[in-house]
């Protein structure tokens, strides 16, 4: 049986947020770090709770503007070219909106070629998104790497397995279950990984 392994990608492939912060640090002259990015929707920061903004069209201005310098996450192209050779295949995921898919299906081309099987971004024909969990159900998926504790909260609630990167906006969540691993690195997923 093949085993497929699910994969986020802004932060967990792709160095998104940090982007992001530079981006707003530009525009609106304020101060603010990747590290102040305590929400992943960006909500109650207070370096920029006062700023009116619709932050996803922001991201995809940001996105569209310099995808041709995003940077993958360290240890991200080794640790599925390393897993790809003991078995493991991948799936790249978003629920981002569809305006996006042409831009990360290039980005992920040109970073991970053949190593990422697919793209599947989470809208249905009808314009609703499917969860990131039914999704991973229907198409077996064995784990997901993620960057946000919610999508791990409702795969294991489906009992789909998780690794959570740990990034500023899910550091100060305590929510465990045993379907989830926390964890700092790709480093770290690789050798989990690859002992089991």
């Amino acid at each position: 049986m093949q085993k497929i392994i699910w994969v986020d990608i802004d932060d967990t492939l792709c160095e998104t947020y940090s982007h992001m912060a530079e981006e707003i640090r530009n525009r609106f002259n304020v101060d603010f770090q990747y590290e102040h990015i305590t929400d992943y929707y960006l909500r109650g920061i207070p370096q920029i709770e006062t700023i009116e903004c619709n932050w996803l069209d922001f991201y995809i201005e940001t996105f569209q503007k310099r995808k041709g310098h995003f940077l993958t996450i360290e240890w991200s192209v080794n640790a599925i070219k390393n897993l790809k050779n003991i078995g493991y295949s991948f799936v790249a995921i978003t629920a981002r909106g569809p305006e996006t898919y042409a831009h990360y299906k290039e980005w992920l081309e040109k970073h991970y070629s053949n190593n990422i099987e697919t793209l599947v971004h989470l809208w249905d024909g009808s314009g609703k998104m499917v969860s990131k969990a039914a999704t991973c159900k229907n198409y077996n998926a064995v784990c997901m790497i993620e960057d946000h504790i919610d999508h791990c909260l409702d795969l294991a609630h489906n009992d789909i397995k998780s690794f959570l990167l740990e990034r500023p906006w899910n550091r100060h969540r305590t929510e465990t279950h045993p379907l989830i691993t926390k964890v700092k690195s790709w480093e770290e997923i690789t050798k989990k990984l690859a002992n089991d």
